[in-house]
């Protein structure tokens, strides 16, 4: 989610450059992506599971609930618990996805081809959106590759504040079940 909002972002930033949009988010997001998860996912929980009272503040499901992979109330119980740390873990990894397209594209708009494409006499937003940002999508993409990896060790984080039973505490469960194994076998 933060790569498809950082990069849609990032592509209408680039295309208003220098406009009141272009100065209010970029710097907004670079900010924003400067705090860390950590107080980030403690913002979210204080504001609005704690003071608006609008979501839950832990764990994967209603307490209590009987898992029916059939019902709907399953699903929704799962998706409403899940709201405050998948918006968490977005709104950390915003800014460097906005601020690489912004980027991309900024360098690409000057180039000779999308000089010609205007002199045909295309439209901006097919210029934009089919030749630069179609272009510019490509080193974003290698970013996202590599944001994944780090993806995984945040969303531990964000897993813990929330107290929520997802892949990072399943990955700590299974580096700490080896690592004790490990040095029981060692020690022996």
């Amino acid at each position: 989610m933060a790569f498809c909002i950082g990069s849609l972002v990032g592509i209408f930033a680039a295309w208003k450059r220098g406009s009141a949009f272009d100065s209010m988010v970029s710097p907004g997001f670079m900010a924003l992506q400067a705090i860390p998860p950590v107080v980030i996912g403690m913002l979210i929980l204080f504001v609005f599971g704690i003071s608006l009272k609008w979501f839950p503040t832990s764990y994967g499901m209603p307490e209590g609930a009987i898992l029916n992979w059939t019902s709907w109330e399953t699903y929704s119980g799962i998706l409403y618990h899940a709201v405050l740390p998948l918006f968490c873990a977005t709104v950390a990894q915003i800014g460097g996805f906005l601020i690489n397209m912004r980027n991309n594209m900024i360098n690409l708009l000057s180039e000779d081809y999308i000089t010609m494409a205007k002199g045909k006499g295309l439209s901006e937003n097919r210029v934009v959106l089919n030749y630069a940002a179609r272009n510019a999508l490509l080193p974003t993409v290698t970013a996202l590759s590599m944001a994944l990896g780090m993806a995984m060790g945040g969303q531990l984080v964000v897993e813990m504040i929330f107290q929520y039973p997802g892949l990072g505490t399943a990955m700590l469960n299974a580096v700490t079940a080896a690592t004790t194994r490990y040095f029981k076998a060692c020690s022996s």
